[in-house]
Order: structure tokens, then sequence, then C-alpha cells
């Protein structure tokens, strides 16, 4: 458990050092270049949030943290962010919604499910979203831990053909996924992908998969020679 969330945990902690050179803009703690802003936490209450587009008449290029805030149910980024952090979102348990500005360059919302621009690589899941998810086609790679934390609220997950490469600790911890199907396309799955999926009953690997394989449910490089989850 410990090993786990290490990551996540430096990166909240490095967050949290930065509190006292930053400025505070209303809940958002930043930090300005002298030609753009960098949010670097934030400090408020929940619910729905809306990063400001700018603040002192610079504009918001950067969002670091949410502060692992388990309150946070929405939130909203602008067309100026060009950076989102990769653990930005981490724990933040009640967040059923990610929404981008149509206009925003690097990035886009759909269902409020966080994409890059080109909707290629999922970036993140809100973790407080219920029940089951298709990925739309088009999607080439889940981002490490993009996943990771939904517990018991994602039911199921359905992967379109195409898809190329599954993230590091993806679906860690979502207990009541049941069971997953890979299809052929699937070139690299990292570690830990499952870790701590205790409903996970089945994964079943595409027969035209050339990299994985699966026996009963149990996941196996090609060649069975090693047993992978």
């Amino acid at each position: 458990q410990k090993h786990r969330n290490l990551p996540l945990l430096m990166v909240v902690s490095l967050a949290l050092l930065t509190l006292s050179k930053a400025d505070q803009f209303g809940d958002f703690s930043f930090e300005s270049s002298g030609a753009e802003i960098t949010i670097t936490n934030y400090t408020g209450p929940g619910g729905k949030v809306t990063v400001p587009e700018t603040i002192k008449g610079l504009p918001v290029t950067v969002v670091e943290s949410f502060s692992s805030n388990p309150a946070l149910q929405e939130a909203t980024i602008p067309a100026s962010v060009t950076r989102i952090g990769d653990f930005a979102f981490s724990l933040c348990s009640a967040l059923t919604s990610i929404d981008v500005a149509e206009t925003n360059p690097s990035y886009r919302s759909t269902d409020g499910v966080l994409f890059d621009k080109a909707q290629e690589i999922l970036l993140q899941y809100p973790l407080g979203k219920l029940g089951s998810y298709s990925l739309p086609v088009g999607v080439t790679t889940i981002r490490e831990t993009a996943f990771s934390g939904c517990e018991g609220r994602l039911t199921g997950v359905t992967f379109p053909d195409g898809l190329l490469n599954i993230g590091v600790f993806a679906f860690e911890g979502c207990r009541s996924l049941t069971n997953v199907s890979i299809p052929r396309s699937v070139i690299t799955i990292g570690e830990a992908v499952f870790l701590e999926c205790f409903g996970l009953t089945a994964i079943n690997v595409d027969p035209l998969n050339p990299n994985y394989s699966s026996v009963a449910g149990v996941l196996f490089d090609k060649n069975r020679e090693r047993l992978l989850g």
C-alpha cells in the first residue's frame, strides 16, 4: 500500500512546499514568471471549480495540483492552460467531470474525461464517475494511473480496437471491475495495471494479439512464460 502511493505523496508534498512562496488568488495558490501564471495548488472547499483564465492580467498556463481535494466534484479548465500536472487530480475521489474549453489547444474532454487534444491519449478519468465506461474509438494510450483510485465506482471498461498502450497502475484499486478484454492491437501493458482490483475475475486477451495471451482469465505474455496478472 505504501509503495503505491509514494509518487502521489511526493507530488502532494512538493505542492505543499511551494505554498510558502506562492501568492494567493481566491482559492488558488499561484506563482508568476512575469509572463504567465502557474497554479500550484487549490485550497478551496471543493464542489464545482473553474480555473481562472487570467490572474493579475497574465494567462494561466499551468495547473499543477488540486491538492487531492476529496470534495472536488467538477473542474473546468480554460483555453489558456497548456499543461496539467500528471497527478493534478489524484485522490480527488468525488470528481465526476473534468471539462475543458473547446478552444483549448492542448486538451479536450469528452463525457467529463480528460484527453490530449487529438483524443489519442486518455489522461485522467474522474475518480467519482459512476458506472461502466467505453473508451472512444481512436484512443491509443491510457496514461499511467489514469483510472487509479476509482475504487468501487468504475464497474466496467471497454477498450477500442486500436488501443496500443496501457500505462502502469492504470486501473490500480478499481475494485468493482469484474472482467476485462484486451484487444488484439495492444502492444504494451504496464506493471501493476490491475493491482488491488479485488473483484477482477478474468482478463481475456484476443487470441490474435501478438504480444499477450490469457489462460482461464489469467494474463500471460504471448509464449505463456511469464504470468503478468
